[in-house]
């Protein structure tokens, strides 16, 4: 997600880095695979020298962040459960929640 939409004042990582060195982001290979009419779009693209902004309009047009965004919240749902059955102090159980908010939040 960083490596796609990510801002590089925060993370440090170039406007589109990952789709500019064609890498197979969860992102990308969602949105290749989804039944939108941009997967085909998506993968001919990848194959050619696409600016990197036309390469993430059509992942995000062929649900890729979508299915990305909803993959992370799974992840972060379960850990929810499994913490809510670990005995804690409260203050650890903030910051640990604040924790996971910000993994899946974070500058997008």
């Amino acid at each position: 997600m960083l490596g796609i939409w990510g801002d590089p004042a925060v993370t440090g990582k170039p406007v589109h880095g990952d789709p500019r060195e064609r890498k197979k982001t969860l992102p990308v290979l969602a949105a290749l695979d989804g039944p939108s009419p941009a997967a085909g779009r998506l993968a001919a693209l990848l194959k050619s020298d696409a600016e990197p902004a036309r390469v993430v309009a059509l992942i995000e047009e062929a649900g890729g962040r979508t299915v990305a965004l909803a993959e992370a919240r799974r992840h972060i749902a379960a850990v929810e459960t499994v913490l809510a059955g670990v005995p804690m102090e409260p203050a650890a159980e903030r910051e640990l929640r604040s924790l996971l908010d910000f993994l899946v939040r974070r500058d997008l």
